[in-house]
């Protein structure tokens, strides 16, 4: 793996992701969503410090490596903070996660679509080899997991990209795959197959839930679970009626 770092612009560094076949999360400019970097320059200084300053072996940029395979081996820019956890730690590492006081930008998917600077705990994830290697890694945006971006951040903040190679890890929670685990051969047909409506339900809410469309939320369990099925669960009424709801509170206070 190569160390020598290359100076660029945050499209750069988004392409340089795509390159490396990973999903890298879906920002609406047009709209003045918030983009990682602005979300990971609004942290603390002393947070962004901690971030950048764990990365300064070659084993932490190894690990690093690792840990962004399992976004490549998911074929989705998101995961939720206990699949990553038991993931991080089938490959092997030690994970300890803290919530700690910072300034933020809570997600814009959340609703906050002003990208007001605001101050709170969010996740701090300390990973291990058990040999000298440690990362840090924040929940920048405070949603309750992590996207590929957020495992990078230490590029995002020092605006330089090493060369690395970012291999496919399948050890996604449950799975239970390691680099030897005859896992990693099932067959697309047979991953299907396990896949159940009650899943998609549940991948589908976990969308709703950051704040993306019904339809857009079923499209990308769909890519998560290499299965579609049409969604019959609760969540997206529920949701639906509380917006409706919020509007017409603020109708009547107007």
């Amino acid at each position: 793996m190569a160390t020598m770092g290359v100076k660029q612009d945050y499209n750069q560094f988004i392409d340089k992701l795509h390159q490396q076949g990973l999903k890298t999360t879906y920002i609406n400019t047009a709209a003045g969503e918030a983009n990682f970097s602005t979300y990971g320059n609004a942290l603390s200084q002393s947070m962004q410090n901690e971030i950048m300053d764990s990365f300064n072996t070659e084993e932490d940029y190894k690990m690093q490596a690792e840990i962004a395979g399992l976004f490549k081996g998911k074929g989705s820019n998101f995961m939720d903070s206990s699949s990553f956890v038991s993931s991080c730690k089938n490959l092997g590492y030690n994970v300890k996660v803290e919530y700690r006081s910072t300034s933020y930008i809570r997600d814009y998917k959340s609703g906050n679509f002003s990208n007001t600077v605001g101050n709170g705990a969010i996740a701090f994830y300390t990973i291990s080899d058990g040999q000298g290697g440690e990362i840090k890694i924040a929940d920048a945006n405070g949603n309750g997991g992590l996207e590929t971006e957020e495992i990078f951040m230490n590029n995002i903040l020092g605006d330089v990209m090493k060369d690395m190679s970012i291999p496919t890890n399948s050890a996604v929670s449950g799975s239970h795959a390691t680099s030897g685990s005859n896992s990693s051969n099932k067959s697309e047909k047979d991953k299907e197959e396990k896949v159940t409506q009650e899943d998609f339900n549940e991948k589908v809410d976990e969308y709703l839930k950051r704040g993306y469309t019904k339809a857009l939320s079923s499209s990308l369990a769909a890519k998560d679970l290499g299965k579609r099925y049409s969604y019959t669960g609760t969540l997206a009424a529920k949701l639906e009626k509380e917006e409706e709801k919020k509007k017409d509170d603020e109708l009547l206070t107007a």
